[in-house]
């Protein structure tokens, strides 16, 4: 989100839960209602059911403003080492 790009950890706290919460568990409620349509053994059926743990992987992201999301400052810190 841009829009928190350089804000406090508090500002994009707020902003992760006002915006962001509500879409996981939007997410969270539809893949559940598709699970109980689907047979077990159906291909999208296994493909839904790893996708929670997908999800709940970002709950450190909504629960804490000073987690970043992407990666970048670490990977630019590991390039040297890689070269």
């Amino acid at each position: 989100m841009d829009t928190i790009k350089g804000k406090s950890a508090e500002e994009r706290l707020q902003v992760r839960q006002t915006l962001s919460q509500p879409l996981i568990e939007d997410l969270r409620a539809y893949m559940r209602e598709q699970l109980a349509k689907l047979s077990r053994g159906h291909d999208l059926a296994k493909g839904v059911q790893l996708h929670p743990e997908a999800v709940d992987e970002l709950q450190p992201v909504l629960d804490d403003g000073r987690v970043c999301l992407i990666n970048n400052a670490a990977e630019r810190g590991l390039r040297g080492i890689a070269l």
